[in-house]
């Protein structure tokens, strides 16, 4: 049934699902569409495919004179009809298959009953058939519940980095990432090293806290990896690190790595991420930017769409590149941000902060997702010899390369919305995850390899010790942590009082981490701090509990986004408070599932919050849906 014939504002009328009105003074025509299903009118705005045909018709022009109808933006002639007698016209018209997706412009061009030139428009758009919302302009709240599952989605990680980076300060290495491959504790075969290297770590009450301090990627932290092993193996002995030209970075990068710590513990990771390539390829790892730049390349030369995204192909490589080394995803994104700057400073599709925010969701998505996976699981570490060491690289097989693939869904829609249009890289964002994900395993693989086979070399060349970052460069972060989030955030609650609420509480947490030491210390609380994976699961629990109860007391709309947008802040402020209250260990004991006693019972229930992890992600939502 069609809406009432309300007449506009701006002289369109909707008359049926697949027609309008337009109206000028006394020039009258109307479109339609043909009868596709799924061809409707949005509001006045015409939404119609590709291969679709349009009846116009009208009234009011000069008779017997020709008729011109012109679609734009390139112009294109449609035809030529003649009016009747009495000024009206009628004409059916193929759309070319050569028209982009997106908004465009009809116009009728005619003379009018004084003989002057006239011209009527109307603007529609024109949708792809089998993904109907490429390229078409999205509004803030058109999807409540996905953007705040998105919300719900970051809010969670960045809660599991930060307790993974507290627990892994603590001591013995309380993830089981550090372990050494003698005898001796992890704590003092990492004190042994520190004072072998001539250098000075802090340590509190046994817990150490020799890690880079947290910085930020899309409000979500990370922190500096560790290698810990005296060992030598074969690749360790071959004859061509003799030869200066293949260990050219053996000297510059790791000093490199020490030197930035002091500034930016993002910087400082990002050129210590790639030294296990570097252990095992020498110079030739200098390639890996150099594809990542092609690649940059690529994307720009086959950008598409109204906001000039980067090719989806050329992205991906990118992203992948991005995966096994952040520092050449950081490179290769570089170079793709300052090239759509520069193909957008003059037309400025979609608007300056849009393009600014455009631009952080481009660069989160070249490095975010191996960030976030290797912070909520460090799998640098040791060879595996041992069965549970063995279950380890199996654990991260799974969970890394989910993390991996489900963040890379999240920052697709988080670039989508930045960019306020259905982007065509999102119409591939489950093919992109699976590549990612994939990308993420064949890392974890190399990792292996790499710590078996070159054992030396990545212990030399992986910093065990770096400073931590100056006490003012730690609140400037802080600062701009916050002036970030609110510049971001905005783009999914606007300029509201939940904006500002929000991003304060989602600040406490940095801020607990910053005065932790003013926390009364219970060591006992430690032995029952979740873990990693655990974390991540109740805090998507925790999330998923709130967004189920604001559905169904507030409901699906803008007043949903906005209180969620704070109520998520509240599970990482948990974790924050429970961190700092469980700063330090009893001696000899770790996290209580983590006892030798609980090792089968540690498995199973494993493999049981990673499927409840993946449920709650809802990355199989089609088949598996959380809210009915």
């Amino acid at each position: 049934m069609s809406e009432p014939d309300t007449p506009q504002d701006n002289g369109v009328k909707k008359i049926s699902e697949r027609a309008v009105q337009v109206s000028l003074d006394e020039f009258t025509f109307s479109v339609i569409a043909s009868n596709d299903e799924g061809v409707t009118v949005d509001g006045t705005i015409l939404k119609i495919f590709v291969n679709s045909e349009i009846e116009v018709s009208g009234s009011g022009f000069l008779p017997n004179s020709s008729i011109e109808i012109v679609v734009y933006s390139d112009p294109y002639l449609l035809g030529t009809v003649t009016a009747g007698n009495d000024g009206s016209f009628a004409g059916t018209f193929s759309l070319p298959e050569s028209l982009d997706i997106g908004a465009h412009r009809l116009e009728i061009v005619g003379a009018g009953n004084n003989n002057a030139e006239k011209t009527v428009e109307y603007s529609f758009q024109v949708v792809d058939e089998n993904n109907p919302n490429l390229f078409q302009k999205k509004g803030m709240f058109d999807d409540p519940e996905g953007s705040a599952k998105t919300i719900g989605g970051l809010a969670a990680v960045a809660a599991a980095v930060a307790a993974a980076g507290a627990a892994g300060a603590a001591a013995g290495g309380g993830t089981g990432s550090s372990s050494s491959s003698g005898s001796a504790s992890p704590t003092a075969h990492r004190v042994a090293i520190t004072a072998a290297r001539g250098t000075s770590a802090r340590f509190n009450s046994g817990s150490s806290s020799d890690n880079v301090t947290d910085d930020e990627i899309e409000s979500l932290e990370t922190s500096h990896d560790t290698f810990l092993s005296e060992d030598q193996a074969w690749g360790d002995k071959l004859s061509l690190w003799g030869h200066k030209y293949i260990t050219i970075w053996d000297a510059w990068l790791p000093k490199a790595t020490i030197r930035t710590a002091r500034f930016s513990p993002f910087v400082s990771k990002s050129l210590n991420d790639g030294s296990y390539l570097r252990a095992g390829t020498g110079t030739f790892w200098g390639l890996l930017p150099i594809i990542s730049i092609v690649f940059a390349f690529w994307g720009l030369f086959t950008s598409v769409g109204p906001v000039g995204e980067p090719g989806a192909s050329g992205l991906t490589g990118v992203m992948v590149i991005g995966v096994f080394d952040i520092f050449s995803g950081v490179i290769g994104i570089s170079v793709l941000i300052l090239g759509y700057l520069f193909l957008e400073a003059s037309s400025n599709d979609i608007g300056a902060f849009a393009d600014l925010r455009f631009v952080f969701g481009l660069f989160s998505l070249a490095c975010g997702p191996a960030i976030l996976a290797t912070s909520i699981r460090t799998i640098r570490k040791p060879a595996a010899r041992k069965n549970n060491e063995w279950w380890d690289r199996v654990v991260d097989l799974t969970v890394g390369s989910f993390i991996a693939g489900w963040m890379t869904l999240i920052l697709i829609a988080v670039l989508a919305q930045y960019a306020s249009t259905g982007l065509k890289f999102e119409t591939m964002n489950n093919k992109i995850a699976v590549i990612v994900a994939i990308s993420f395993i064949g890392r974890i693989v190399l990792e292996e390899v790499v710590a078996r086979n070159f054992t030396g070399r990545l212990n030399r060349l992986n910093p065990t010790v770096v400073p931590d970052q100056q006490s003012g460069m730690k609140w400037t972060a802080l600062a701009v942590r916050a002036l970030i989030t609110v510049f971001l955030s905005v783009a999914f609650i606007g300029n509201c009082w939940q904006l500002w609420a929000g991003v304060t509480l989602f600040s406490l947490p940095s801020l607990i981490n910053e005065f932790q030491d003013r926390f009364p210390s219970k060591p006992k609380v430690n032995r029952y701090i979740p873990q990693q994976t655990p974390t991540l699961t109740i805090v998507e629990l925790c999330i998923m509990g709130i967004l189920g109860i604001l559905l169904a007391t507030i409901g699906a709309g803008p007043s949903m986004i906005r209180t969620g947008f704070m109520l998520f802040a509240i599970p990482p402020i948990i974790i924050a408070v429970t961190s700092a209250v469980g700063r330090e260990t009893i001696d000899g004991k770790s996290t209580w599932y983590l006892d030798p006693s609980f090792s089968r019972s540690y498995r199973l229930g494993g493999i049981v919050i990673l499927l409840v992890l993946i449920y709650l992600s809802e990355v199989f939502g089609s088949y598996l849906p959380l809210f009915v």
